[in-house]
């Protein structure tokens, strides 16, 4: 067996025994990028630590960058999916409105809806009013179910006009226009009824639903007990009688109404006569007596034609207590 001891030896070159110290190295200061300076001056340290920056996070900020795109893309997509299936949906249905598109709309039958039809005069004529007198009357209808006209008119007869006159027409109605004992005008033989200063004016299907009703329950005014006599049949005459009782059937009174009388022989216009009235008061009655110097006319029916424009309340009288 072999013992190995280990001892220190003593160093006998050192001073007295002494152990020689280890000398120390310098620590280089630690580097950083806002000391640096560039020697040529063009590239500063806050460029480096920007640079420095830039490396070290370039591949991070690719990574969020690619994620929030994935992101904004989920979101607008899951926005979008709905829409798309509406589209998907529709596609039948947009064909369809794309082909009605690309047809041709008449709109003249929508112009036509919406716009008044004009007035049809039915017959103007020329009658016989008296010694030295003529009549110029014309029947005049307003085919509008919603719309009623005013308007000023006149006749020409003989290349000469009339004094002008004034009349209404109801929605849906007739009336006659009239100018009653004008001289007699030798060679005449018709007349033409020119209207003028035509207003429409539209009734709101809010304000009044159903026009006809509610113009017939205004006027309405019934004929009884008609009578004509002629000198012809009644020797002790010596003009045209005509006598009738007019009432008003209507919960409406009006302030002296005026009205036209149409003469009228197996179902022909043959002449008019005017009727002024005081106020008629509701379901009053008033017996009318009418002279007419027209020779040789004979009456077989009339018709009463109002001239009262309903749409003015100044026509209308008080509500009686």
């Amino acid at each position: 067996m072999i013992l190995v001891y280990n001892y220190d030896m003593p160093n006998i070159f050192s001073v007295n025994n002494q152990t020689p110290e280890t000398p120390k190295v310098a620590i280089a200061p630690k580097v950083s990028a806002s000391r640096y300076i560039d020697p040529t001056g063009e590239f500063t340290s806050k460029d480096l630590k920007y640079g420095l920056w830039w490396v070290k996070y370039k591949v991070l900020l690719y990574r969020l960058l690619v994620a929030g795109l994935i992101a904004l893309s989920i979101v607008f997509w899951v926005y979008s999916i709905p829409s798309w299936v509406v589209f998907l949906v529709q596609i039948p249905e947009a064909s369809r409105v794309e082909k009605q598109s690309s047809e041709f709309i008449n709109y003249n039958s929508i112009i036509r809806r919406f716009n008044q039809k004009p007035l049809q005069i039915i017959s103007t004529n020329l009658f016989q009013g008296g010694v030295g007198k003529v009549d110029a009357v014309a029947e005049v209808a307003n085919l509008n179910d919603d719309s009623y006209a005013t308007f000023d008119y006149v006749f020409r007869i003989s290349g000469t006009s009339t004094a002008p006159g004034k009349a209404i027409i109801l929605a849906g109605s007739k009336t006659l226009a009239a100018s009653l004992g004008l001289a007699d005008m030798p060679g005449a033989t018709g007349a033409a009824l020119q209207i003028r200063n035509l207003q429409w004016q539209r009734v709101s299907a809010h304000d009044i639903p159903d026009v006809k009703s509610w113009q017939d329950s205004r006027i309405n005014f019934t004929v009884r007990s008609t009578t004509f006599e002629n000198p012809i049949t009644t020797p002790e005459l010596k003009t045209n009688r005509l006598a009738f009782d007019l009432k008003n059937e209507s919960a409406f009174g009006y302030k002296r109404p005026q009205f036209l009388v149409g003469l009228y022989s197996q179902g022909s216009l043959v002449g008019a006569m005017l009727l002024q009235t005081d106020d008629f008061h509701s379901l009053e009655m008033k017996s009318v007596d009418l002279r007419n110097f027209t020779s040789n006319l004979l009456v077989q029916s009339i018709e009463i034609f109002p001239q009262i424009n309903i749409y003015d309340q100044d026509v209308f009288l008080p509500p009686e207590r």
